[in-house]
């Protein structure tokens, strides 16, 4: 169901901004933490599954509470996405692309949000409803 709300588009727009090696190469997924409008947080990496490592490593480096943070990727969502996502507390997971089915089977049974996919002018949101 289409949702009326402007976040998803931010975000995913933040991250595009942000990927300064993806803007070079074309080639590089990103993965970053979003939070009050901002993209605090991007890593970028050949795997998505390694950019979502690094984005939460950094935040934990940093003593960020990954539960006041949104993660946004560049890509597809799969189920170890979101076991990624639920274990370091955050609550809600955007992706550019339609997630996996277990990433939805998995995220309403461990309380995560996913919006996804997000395109141009609307996005769906999945999982455990906020």
């Amino acid at each position: 169901m289409p949702i009326q709300t402007s976040l998803p588009f931010e975000a995913v727009t933040a991250l595009s901004n942000a990927q300064n090696a993806r803007q070079k190469s074309g080639a590089l997924h990103g993965a970053g933490l979003y939070k009050n409008n901002e993209m605090i947080i991007i890593r970028e990496d050949i795997g998505r599954h390694n950019a979502l490592d690094k984005s939460i490593g950094a935040a934990l480096l940093e003593g960020l509470d990954c539960r006041d943070l949104i993660a946004v990727i560049s890509s597809r969502i799969s189920l170890d996405l979101v076991i990624k996502a639920v274990r370091a507390g955050i609550g809600t997971l955007i992706g550019r692309a339609s997630p996996s089915d277990l990433a939805v089977k998995h995220a309403e049974k461990w309380g995560l949000q996913l919006i996804a996919p997000v395109f141009k002018d609307e996005y769906f949101i999945s999982g455990a409803s906020k």
